[in-house]
């Protein structure tokens, strides 16, 4: 049967128009590619930057490069805290001892829990300095870096002063407290178990073999991630606010996953600063689907020509 000349129409103007569509689409990924390859969008992009990313002067592959030596330090941090805290601990369950029961282990355990050892707390105290000092610098490297965005568009003021201060502290906490927390909680349920508490005797050995596979400082690598997260984003908040910046924007573009809510408000332009660092409170969009792990910022641009 012959086609009719409407339906021929039909199917050569869907033609046109998807062919249309990837010629927009292949234009699309070569101007994300350029961007990336002069340094201005990171390389999670999924799209090319806005034209107020362009205004800002944000060099986001520089963003990109501290955030992400930023979050390799602290896990570094991380990590090895874990394993040291693993150590000392199965070390004190059997002192002198080659082998222990789960009773006798649980019973170590259990006086730990009730009152940290003092090689333990130096463990942790330690670790929370290290990682306080490396949240101090990611907090004077993302300022730098906001400052260098306003030098950029021809201010002439002088980099502001500002700290993270006993901020620090408060961020620093978390990640080292739960990886002791989950070390003493997995080791407690695993000596729990059943065929560990009739099994016979335990060797170091073996409960070290045991305990290295079943615990993970996944938790609280997380946690020091989103730490850095929050120090990057508040400096770069005081900083536009210090620089008392004209305009104010959302971006999502650092943020390869972005969730529904974040996509929503990427590009956004808002009314005043105090309404941009509500929503951006603690350096990310603070309805973010995933809480600190956003990797959201704000952009700023000032009005030099008034200063």
């Amino acid at each position: 049967m012959p086609v009719a000349p409407r339906q021929v129409m039909r199917v050569c103007e869907n033609c046109t128009e998807l062919l249309a569509t990837l010629a927009i689409e292949q234009l699309t990924d070569q101007l994300i590619a350029e961007e990336q390859a002069a340094g201005l969008s990171p390389r999670v992009a999924t799209r090319a930057l806005f034209e107020h990313e362009y205004r800002a002067q944000a060099h986001f592959g520089e963003m990109e490069d501290n955030l992400d030596q930023a979050v390799g330090e602290v896990t570094r941090i991380v990590e090895t805290t874990h394993t040291n805290l693993l150590t000392n601990l199965l070390a004190l369950i059997f002192g002198t001892r080659s082998t222990v029961t789960a009773g006798e282990a649980l019973e170590e355990l259990s006086a730990m829990i009730a009152e940290t050892p003092e090689q333990i707390r130096k463990l942790l105290d330690d670790a929370a300095t290290e990682l306080r000092e490396a949240l101090q610098a990611v907090f004077a490297i993302s300022a730098g870096t906001a400052y260098q965005e306003y030098v950029r568009q021809g201010g002439g003021k002088g980099l502001p002063v500002l700290e993270l201060g006993p901020r620090a502290d408060l961020l620093a906490a978390p990640p080292v407290n739960r990886s002791w927390t989950w070390i003493t909680q997995k080791t407690q349920e695993h000596l729990a178990q059943p065929a560990i508490a009739l099994g016979g005797r335990l060797t170091k050995e073996g409960l070290v073999e045991e305990l290295v596979e079943k615990i993970k400082p996944a938790g609280a690598v997380d946690q020091a991630r989103q730490s850095v997260h929050a120090a990057t984003g508040i400096a770069r908040n005081e900083t536009g606010t210090d620089l008392e910046a004209s305009e104010c924007y959302a971006s999502e573009l650092l943020d390869g996953a972005t969730c529904r809510r974040c996509a929503a408000v990427d590009g956004k332009k808002y009314e005043s600063l105090e309404e941009a660092t509500n929503e951006y409170q603690f350096g990310y969009y603070g309805a973010c689907q995933g809480s600190g792990r956003c990797r959201g910022s704000l952009l700023f641009i000032y009005d030099v020509s008034t200063e």
